[in-house]
């Protein structure tokens, strides 16, 4: 049926970025390096600690710092913690003050505070994330996280109830799928997690800069680094890939797995959407009913009951979305304000709860006064006889 070949690169500015490009997509790994690195843009090292210590200095070169790539979690890992503290300490010396919480993540212990970045490494869709996106939290406090997504959408969640995510500075270069980014930099952590394909994908993600930090003690110079980027391995891509029967069957019976926990979790979220609505309602008809009390209020002991019947039923659904983690990150997601409200009256006893909504209640119209009684008359003085 024909064909079409994309020969044109047009995520580079500059031209030699954009020949380096296609030079790393032939595997010519060797003439694409060598174009940065007469350029000074891979920056060697003594040891991988230098390289990893200069890569995160060098963005705060840069107005708008850029995006830090490695080979291994572990260094990943690494360079999020450095890039972060980096940033804080530039933030502290602007005089800028930062309120952190910590957390446990999938990741480890992380410290967090508004404006700083994250990733996400699970989808969930009754958050509203999918793995590998990144956003900017907007607003931490030790029970939700609020966070800005890179698409521009926000979204909310309980950091105790999905712990999926992780800082967002830095990422492998499976995380660079598909993304462009203004300016990044790599730092060549090990020498037999970097082959052809990750050397691509990292060192042609950038549309304006690219910087590649490098050990001498895993490669002492540009052809002992290109050959190890080449060197053979027991792999057959992601391009040619050759399926036999089993492994067919293996990936499908993946897939019916993945389906069957997609349709649980989605049966799960209308669970507990419906308990959620169930709940709400009590709350506007326990409102509801309290307010019409209050316009015919008359303190009496009739009233008194139906107040407290009403404010119980209201207290009871409080507890009952409060109580559920679930629930309340739906209320959370949904209503912030109304969920704090929630939770407040939630941390009330139940009698405390009446007594305070008894108080709240208008004065009982005063009874009219009793008429003083008239005075009796006179009797009639007698007249005297002459």
């Amino acid at each position: 049926h024909g064909a079409a070949e994309l020969t044109e690169v047009r995520r580079q500015r500059q031209a030699y970025q954009a020949r380096a490009s296609a030079d790393f997509a032939r595997g010519d790994i060797l003439a694409a390096l060598r174009a940065y690195d007469r350029r000074g843009q891979i920056v060697w090292c003594d040891s991988l600690e230098a390289a990893r210590a200069q890569a995160v200095a060098a963005q705060a070169e840069d107005a708008v710092p850029g995006f830090l790539y490695a080979s291994t979690n572990d260094e990943v890992e690494a360079l999020n913690r450095r890039e972060q503290h980096r940033r804080r300490d530039a933030c502290q010396a602007a005089g800028e003050v930062l309120t952190a919480f910590a957390f446990e993540t999938v990741r480890g212990a992380v410290s967090l505070a508004a404006g700083e970045r994250v990733q996400f490494y699970r989808t969930d869709r009754a958050i509203g994330v999918a793995a590998s996106e990144f956003g900017t939290v907007r607003r931490v406090t030790a029970e939700w996280l609020e966070v800005v997504k890179d698409d521009g959408a926000v979204i909310g969640f309980d950091p105790s109830a999905f712990d999926q995510w992780g800082l967002g500075y830095s990422g492998t270069g499976y995380k660079g799928q598909g993304k462009t980014q203004p300016r990044t930099a790599a730092v060549y952590d090990n020498p037999y997690a970097w082959d052809a394909r990750a050397a691509y994908v990292i060192g042609t993600r950038h549309r304006d800069d690219y910087r590649l930090f490098v050990s001498r003690d895993l490669a002492p110079d540009l052809e002992a680094l290109a050959e190890q980027i080449l060197r053979q391995r027991d792999d057959r891509g992601s391009s040619l890939r050759f399926t036999t029967a089993d492994d067919y069957q293996e990936q499908l019976a993946a897939k019916a797995a993945r389906e069957r926990e997609q349709q649980r979790q989605r049966q799960q979220a209308a669970a507990v959407e419906e308990a959620l609505a169930r709940h709400r309602a009590a709350l506007t008809q326990s409102a509801e009913g309290w307010k019409n009390l209050a316009s015919g209020w008359r303190g009496g002991a009739e009233d008194m009951t139906a107040l407290a019947r009403l404010v119980t039923t209201g207290w009871e659904a409080t507890r009952a979305i409060a109580g559920n983690p679930a629930l309340l990150a739906a209320l959370r997601a949904q209503s912030p304000g109304e969920a704090e409200r929630v939770e407040a009256i939630a941390r009330q006893d139940r009698d405390q709860f009446i007594a305070n909504a008894r108080r709240r209640m208008p004065q009982p119209p005063a009874p009219p006064p009793t008429p003083a009684p008239e005075p009796e008359p006179e009797p009639p003085t007698p007249r005297m006889r002459r």
